[in-house]
């Protein structure tokens, strides 16, 4: 006989001790009392023994039933102790996570909240990696990818994080030296520098006054990560698209300059990728929502 039902049948056998009745045992399950029937019947045939003894009045345990309904008990208390482990490692999650995340995601805004996340989970380990590249957490092992460009994949889960402000900016030297640019479409005749996985590649996209707009950037020289655009920038080398967090400081200072007040540059969305059975991980869960409320 299949064990298939057996769980369940041990369960409403558990069930018949307080009520000494198979139609009060059903009433109490939502269940009928056939089904009940039905159930220490399986058992009967799978343990091949007497479990019970019917009466008039109701029905008693036999001293086969006895044992079971010991062994019942007893597997009833060890789901209770283990929804309770469970809980508490909810609660408290430990183990190991593996994160991707883009240089200048990872450099300015994760590093600094580490820290935060690991005085409150002192028993999760975190290991950090740069990738500007579209991963798969599925393929290359990690719990969470944040990317720019999440993968199409139905196994993966891509939740949106946060979209980034986005500007176009160069130095105060290089608009000197090689004239300022006073609407996107001049962008093809200056040198730019260019965010190398940055979907448009050298197509930059603006909101412009009337419509979505998409400009060729000129210029030969790309970098891996955002990050690697900042001193060119600074040494008036170029125009380059970049998140704003980057280069805040360095507007305000006067270091750098922002171009076409009218133009806006596509923003850049920030995406949580991970496998879709890892939300009911803890640790994914717990790291997952912490930078969600701090970025």
């Amino acid at each position: 006989m299949s064990t298939k039902y057996i769980a369940n049948d041990v369960h409403i056998f558990a069930e018949i001790r307080y009520t000494k009745s198979f139609t009060k045992c059903a009433a109490n399950l939502g269940t009928t009392k056939a089904s009940v029937s039905r159930s220490v019947a399986r058992l009967e045939e799978y343990f091949d023994v007497a479990l019970l003894s019917r009466n008039p009045r109701g029905v008693n345990f036999t001293s086969a039933g006895e044992l079971l309904l010991r062994r019942a008990i007893n597997l009833e208390n060890e789901i209770d102790a283990l929804k309770q482990e469970m809980k508490d490692f909810m609660s408290e999650a430990k183990g190991s996570l593996r994160i991707a995340a883009p240089s200048a995601i990872a450099m300015y805004r994760l590093s600094p909240l580490i820290p935060d996340f690991s005085k409150l989970h002192p028993k999760i380990d975190i290991e950090l990696d740069l990738v500007e590249r579209t991963i798969n957490p599925i393929t290359e092992h990690y719990d969470l990818v944040l990317t720019w460009y999440p993968p199409k994949d139905q196994l993966v889960y891509a939740k949106h994080i946060k979209g980034y402000e986005v500007v176009i900016v160069t130095s105060p030297d290089y608009l000197k030296n090689n004239g300022n640019p006073s609407r996107p479409s001049e962008l093809v005749n200056h040198n730019c520098l260019h965010y190398k996985y940055y979907s448009g590649k050298k197509m930059w996209k603006f909101k412009g006054p009337n419509k979505i707009e998409c400009h060729e950037a000129g210029g030969r020289f790309t970098v891996e990560t955002s990050a690697l655009l900042l001193q060119p920038l600074l040494a008036g080398q170029g125009i380059a698209r970049i998140p704003k967090f980057l280069v805040d400081s360095h507007l305000k200072q006067g270091e750098l300059v922002n171009l076409f007040d009218k133009y806006t540059p596509q923003v850049a969305d920030l995406y949580g990728v991970y496998v879709n059975r890892s939300n009911k991980d803890p640790v994914v869960t717990k790291f997952f929502e912490f930078i969600m409320n701090k970025l």
